[in-house]
Formats: C-alpha cells, structure tokens, sequence
C-alpha cells in the first residue's frame, strides 16, 4: 500500500508595513475615522429632525387660524402662532447637533436681534416696509403664511447631509467587514471588536470636544474650533483605545502567529 502524504498547508504571510505606511494607516484610523463615523450619524439624525420640524411647521398653517384672523383680526393669534413657532426651534435645536445649534442662534441673532427668531413686531414692521401699500390685514395674513414656512435652501442641506450619511454608513460597514475578512487566522473578531471600539471611542470624543467647544468658541470660528478640537480629543481616545487593544490582545496575537510558524 502506498504511503499517502498530507498536502502541504500554505503559510500565511504578514505583510509589514513601512514606516510610512504605517503612519498613513494610523492617521487614517486615530482621525479620519471616528471623524467620518460621527460626522454620518449627525448627517442622517439632522436629516431626520430637520423633515419632523418641516411637517410639525406645517401644522401651524391651518385654514382655521386664516378664518379667525379674518373675522376677529386676532394679533393674539399670531403672537401665539409665533411664540409656538419658535419653541418648535427651540427643542429640535436642543436635539440636535450642538455646533448646528450654535450656528443658527448665531444667524438669528444677527438677522433679527434674537436667537430664536423675529417676533410679531418684527415682523409687522418688516411687513410694513416690503409692502406699505397693503391693508393691515393683508400684512397680518402674510405674517400668518410665514410661520408655516421653511427654508428650502436649509431643507435641501438636510436632505444631503441626511442621504451623504446613509451613504458613508453603507461604506463604513463594507469598511468593517472587509478588516475582519481580511485578518489573520482568528482574529476576524478582534479586527471587528477594534474598529468598532475606535469608532464609538472617537465619535465621543468629537461629540464632547463639540459641545464643550461652541460655547466658548467666537462666533466667527465656530466651525474650526469645533472641528478641530474634535480631531484631537478623538485622536487621544482613539490611540489610548488602539495601544490598550494592542496589549490586552498581544499574547493572543503572538500565539496564533507561533501556531502558524509550526505548520509545514
């Protein structure tokens, strides 16, 4: 009988990187990243707010309200309409990313000495100049069609952020997935469990960086300030989470590899 010889097993080889490389992969991963990964989920939940605040805004223009303000000329009415209107701001604002928040109070505050917005007289006034040939009441009515109205630049914004999102989350998770299929013998969990880690680590990062940061930043510098301070909170929790990684999965690491050094 003849002797029948085991196939022979390919060793795996590890690909190091150099130097270089190996800063490119880390700057990719310490900042890139956990910025992108955060920066998407915010994209998508404004997207969200931004549709819910458009519909509860279009609840305010009812034919109900023309019909009183027409027969009782009810500047009650739309003070109250307007006052709704603002706390309507005031809590999708509160929910929703604090630099946007800051950004919009800041372009209240210059646009209508308030930031929340204009209120009755105000906006009286600025009826009364674009239109001073109108009837009180034909002023009053426009005022009315504008507490139900929106932005279309803004509304347009939100739905890219919020479709930009849905599409860097899709490119994210292929990310994962990839790093986990491409890992060595075993360690696809790892892989997964670490990038993970170093995603929601440094989104934290960059969402306690943000709020911290629009409240002290000046107006004008809101944006970088935020987006700077950001990277660099994200940077130190992401490279303590990838240097903490690295020793607690090091022994397990170092084991497989001596497995793979002893086959044939």
């Amino acid at each position: 009988m003849n002797d029948i010889k085991p196939l022979p097993v390919t060793k795996r080889e590890v690909k190091t990187l150099s130097p270089l490389q190996q800063i490119a992969r880390n700057g990719f991963v310490w900042l890139a990243e956990p910025t992108v990964f955060y920066w998407t989920l915010v994209g998508m939940h404004s997207g969200i707010l931004r549709r819910e605040y458009v519909i509860r805004t279009e609840e305010l223009n009812s034919k109900i309200f023309f019909d009183e303000l027409a027969a009782n000329d009810n500047t009650e009415l739309l003070t109250a309409l307007i006052a709704q209107r603002n706390q309507l701001k005031q809590e999708i604002r509160d929910r929703g990313n604090p630099m946007f928040k800051a950004w919009a109070e800041r372009r209240n505050s210059l646009k209508y000495g308030d930031k929340l917005g204009p209120d009755y007289a105000f906006l009286l006034a600025k009826q009364r100049d674009k239109h001073p040939d109108w009837t009180v009441l034909q002023q009053r009515t426009e005022i009315l069609k504008g507490v139900a109205r929106t932005s279309e630049e803004v509304n347009t914004t939100a739905a890219i952020l919020e479709y930009g999102g849905y599409a860097f989350a899709v490119l994210l998770l292929l990310r994962l997935l990839l790093s986990m299929a491409w890992s060595q013998r075993g360690e696809g969990l790892l892989s997964g469990l670490q990038v993970v880690g170093s995603w929601l680590l440094g989104g934290l990062g960059v969402l306690i960086a943000v709020s911290f940061s629009v409240q002290y930043a000046h107006d004008s510098q809101i944006f970088w300030v935020a987006l700077a301070s950001g990277i660099g909170l994200a940077f130190v929790l992401v490279f303590a989470w990838d240097m903490i990684f690295k020793a607690l999965f090091s022994k397990l690491q170092r084991d497989l590899k001596a497995i793979d050094k002893l086959r044939p």
